[in-house]
């Protein structure tokens, strides 16, 4: 009986982290879709009509292009560069680094 009530409390609790973590995900996609809402929305266009035709595919490479209009592969369109991309993170990253090293050194942590 322990046994099987530690099981039940491990998958309540992984139950409930999944949960949070679904939820986490929507909220993120919301808030990335948003930029995009904007852009279909400033070219006269219904920008919620957009967005969730955009998310509602499971590609990644899915998009809108706002210059032509059309729904499309914004990688192979050039709209999309990863290495763009990457090196816009790994910018942010070295700022966010900088600003914890001054952080800790400003309060000799």
């Amino acid at each position: 009986d322990y046994e099987k009530e530690k099981l039940n409390e491990r998958i309540a609790k992984i139950s409930s982290g999944v949960a949070v973590i679904q939820i986490g995900a929507d909220i993120v996609k919301r808030a990335l879709g948003y930029p995009l809402k904007l852009i279909a929305k400033n070219i006269g266009n219904n920008g919620s009509v957009v967005m969730e035709k955009v998310l509602s595919s499971d590609n990644f490479k899915y998009g809108y292009n706002a210059a032509t209009g059309k729904y499309e592969d914004l990688m192979a369109t050039g709209i999309i560069d990863l290495t763009k991309v990457f090196f816009r993170l790994l910018k942010g990253c070295v700022a966010i680094k900088n600003r914890y090293v001054f952080t800790l050194y400003l309060f000799r942590i």
